[in-house]
C-alpha cells in the first residue's frame, strides 16, 4: 500500500449522511466532493453521473496520483473506490463490496470516503489504523447537522467530519479541488424507495439504455423482464425457497468510460448474485474487468474472442467468438454465390471500430480472404460516430466487390451508409456482422427494397420449433419479431437461475462454480443456442457454440443457416 496513505477512522454511513445533510433537505446522491475554498473545505453531494468519467479516466492511476499537485480548479485525484480498497484490503479483509464507511486522509487532509465491510475496524471495533487527526468514529453518533456546507471557526464537533482548518494550513495550504468519488452504498439514507425481500436474487444488468445503441439495449431487458416473469411467477427459485429474481438496471451509454462507471455502481451499491451484459464488446471488455474484480459470475452475449482470451474465472461467453463468425460467414457466400454462377473475386470491408467487428475483419485480412483467392479492394473502417458515408460508398460503386463485409454496429451509421448504397445504386451483396442489423427499424428508415437480401451472420435468432415463444415476446412487448437480443438475455437469466438451483445458494462464487460445471440440453435456459446444449470450457467459452445466418426477405430477419433449424431457405442477391 502507498505509505503517503493513511487509513483514518471508522464511521457509519448514515451517521456521516445525516450530517452532511441540511435539516429537511432530502437529495438522492451517489458522490461526495470536498472543496478547497479559501482556506476552508465545503462538503458537497453531488449525483455520481457528473463524476463517473472522470472517474473511469482515472481508474490506472488510482491512488499513485494522491500526491500530484494541480492548480487550483483542477482535479487532484479521482479514484474508485473499488480500485482503493483493493490497496488497503489487507486492513480491512476481503468482503470489500459491502456496505459502511471509510474515511481515509493524507498527512491530516480528507482524501476519499468509499465502502467498508464494517468488520475488523468497524464502528463497534478498533479502528483499521490511528490517523493523526480527530477521531470521528466516537463522535458520529452524536454528530449534528451542520447549520452550513462550509465548515469555518474553530473545530467543534460538526466541523470534525472535514479538515482541521489548523492542522491543515500547518501541513500544507492547499491550491487544489479534491474531488472525493463514494459509490451510493456509502450514503444509503439517501437512497428512496423500498429495498426488496431478504431473500430476493439480483441479477444486474449492464446495457445501453441511452445513446446510439440504446434500442439493443432495451431488447435486452425485454429479453430478461419476460424470463423474471416467468421464473417468479413459476415459484420462483426452489432450492432457496422460492425466492424471486430482481432485476437491477444500469446504463451503459455510449463510452467504455459510462459503461465501466455503470457496472461499478450496480456490482458495489447492493449485494448482487450475478449479472449479464453489455452488448457491445468493447462494453463488455470494460465491464467483465470490473465483474472480475468483484468476484460476480457475468454472462455476456458479446462477439469478441478478447472476452474470453484473458484468463477471467467469471466471465462466460455464450455466444461463438468473432473469428469463427467470420469464417463460417465466408464460407457461406462463397458457397452460395458459386451455386448462383456468381464466383466472389474482390470483396470489400466497411464498418466501425468496435470489438466485435475488428475481431470478424482480422481473420478475414489476414488469411480467410487470400485462401480463397479473394481480393481485399475496399477496407474502409471508422470511430463512430461516422460523419459521411458519401466516400465510403462511392469507392464500393467504383470497385464494385463481389461481396461486401458489412460491420456498423450503431443504427445512425449503419442507416448513413445504407441510404447511400441506394442513392448511388451499389449492388454488391451485403454480409453483416451482428444482429444490429436486424431491428425493425430499418423496414421503416430504408424500406424492404433495399433490406431484401441482406445477410447478418449472429449467435442468435429464432429458429425452427419457437414459434411459441416468439408469439409471446410478440404479444408481451408489441415488437413485430425477435431478434437476437432479448433472445439471449431471455436464455441467459434462465441460465442463471438454473446455475443457482444447481448450487443450492446466491452466492456469486458458488453460482460462479456452478456455471464452471453446468451442462444442460433442455429448457428455456438453452432456447437462444446452437447447438441447443450449454457448457462451458476453461476460459468461459460456450463449448460448440455456432454461429447463425439471418437474412432479411420479405421486411422480416429469417434464420436460414443452419439448414437444420432455418426457419427460410436462403436467397441470393438479386
Amino acid at each position: 500500500m502507498d505509505e503517503r496513505i493513511d487509513v483514518a477512522d471508522v464511521v457509519r454511513a448514515d451517521d456521516l449522511g445525516r450530517a452532511l445533510l441540511r435539516p429537511r433537505r432530502r437529495v438522492r446522491a451517489d458522490a461526495l466532493v470536498v472543496r478547497r475554498l479559501e482556506r476552508r473545505d465545503a462538503l458537497e453531494l453531488v449525483d455520481g453521473e457528473m463524476l463517473g468519467t472522470a472517474l473511469d479516466r482515472f481508474v490506472a492511476r488510482a491512488v499513485q496520483e494522491a500526491g500530484k499537485r494541480e492548480p487550483l480548479g483542477q482535479m487532484l485525484l479521482v479514484v474508485p473506490a473499488v480500485e482503493l480498497l483493493l490497496l488497503v484490503r489487507r486492513d480491512i479483509g476481503p468482503d470489500h463490496h459491502q456496505s459502511r464507511a471509510l474515511l481515509l486522509r493524507r498527512h491530516g487532509r480528507l482524501l476519499v470516503q468509499c465502502p467498508h465491510p464494517g468488520r475488523r475496524g468497524s464502528p463497534d471495533g478498533p479502528p483499521v489504523r490511528t490517523a493523526r487527526g480527530l477521531n470521528l468514529r466516537r463522535e458520529s453518533r452524536r454528530m449534528p447537522r451542520p447549520r452550513s456546507a462550509i465548515v469555518e471557526g474553530r473545530p467543534d464537533r460538526t466541523q470534525r467530519l472535514a479538515l482541521n482548518e489548523e492542522t491543515t494550513v500547518k501541513r500544507s495550504l492547499s491550491r487544489t479541488l479534491i474531488v472525493v468519488l463514494a459509490l451510493a452504498v456509502v450514503v444509503p439514507v439517501l437512497s428512496i424507495g423500498q429495498a426488496p425481500a431478504a431473500d430476493d436474487v439480483k441479477i444486474a444488468l449492464v446495457a445501453p439504455l441511452s445513446g446510439r445503441w440504446a434500442r439493443q439495449g432495451q431488447l435486452k431487458k425485454m429479453g430478461a423482464d419476460m424470463a423474471i416473469e416467468e421464473i417468479n411467477s413459476q415459484g420462483g427459485i426452489k432450492a432457496l425457497g422460492g425466492a424471486r429474481i430482481v432485476l437491477r438496471e444500469a446504463d451503459a451509454g455510449d463510452r467504455v468510460e459510462k459503461a465501466v462507471s455503470a457496472a461499478q455502481r450496480v456490482l458495489t451499491r447492493e449485494k448482487i448474485s450475478a449479472g449479464i451484459g453489455s452488448w457491445l464488446s468493447s462494453f463488455t471488455l470494460g465491464v467483465t474487468e470490473v465483474a472480475e474484480r468483484l468476484q460476480v459470475p457475468w454472462l455476456s452475449l458479446s462477439y469478441a474472442d478478447s472476452i474470453t482470451e484473458r484468463g477471467f474465472k467469471y466471465t462466460f461467453q455464450t455466444s461463438p467468438v468473432s473469428s469463427l463468425q467470420a469464417e463460417q460467414a465466408l464460407d457461406l457466400v462463397t458457397d452460395l454465390a458459386k451455386k448462383n454462377n456468381r464466383p466472389i473475386r474482390k470483396a470489400g470491408i466497411v464498418g466501425d471500430n468496435t470489438a466485435a467487428s475488428m475481431f470478424f475483419y482480422k481473420p478475414l485480412r489476414e488469411k480467410l480472404l487470400a485462401a480463397k483467392g479473394i481480393e481485399l479492394v475496399v477496407d474502409d473502417v471508422w470511430t463512430p460516430p461516422l460523419a459521411d458515408a458519401t466516400a465510403i460508398v462511392q469507392k464500393l460503386r467504383s470497385t464494385q466487390p463481389d461481396i461486401v463485409f458489412y460491420g456498423a454496429t450503431n443504427f445512425p451509421d449503419s442507416i448513413q451508409v445504407l441510404q447511400k448504397v441506394k442513392e448511388f445504386s451499389v449492388k454488391s451483396p451485403i454480409q453483416g456482422v451482428g444482429a444490429w442489423l436486424v431491428t425493425p427499424e430499418y423496414v421503416k428508415t430504408v424500406g424492404k427494397d433495399v433490406l431484401d437480401n441482406i445477410q447478418t451472420v449472429v449467435a442468435s435468432h429464432p429458429m425452427k420449433g419457437q414459434e411459441e415463444l416468439v408469439k409471446k415476446f410478440k404479444q408481451r412487448t408489441g415488437e413485430p419479431f425477435m431478434t437476437q437480443d432479448p433472445l439471449c438475455t431471455y436464455a441467459h437469466v434462465w441460465l442463471i437461475k438454473e446455475a443457482i438451483e444447481q448450487a443450492k445458494s446466491a452466492d456469486p462464487k458458488a453460482i460462479r462454480d456452478a456455471l464452471a460445471r453446468i451442462d444442460i440440453s433442455s429448457g428455456p435456459a438453452v432456447a437462444a443456442f446452437y447447438p441447443p446444449r450449454v457448457r462451458f470450457d476453461e476460459r468461459g467459452r460456450r463449448i460448440g457454440a455456432t454461429p447463425l445466418i439471418v437474412q432479411w426477405q420479405d421486411g422480416e430477419p429469417y434464420t436460414v443457416v443452419p439448414i437444420a433449424v432455418a426457419t427460410r431457405p436462403v436467397a441470393w442477391h438479386k
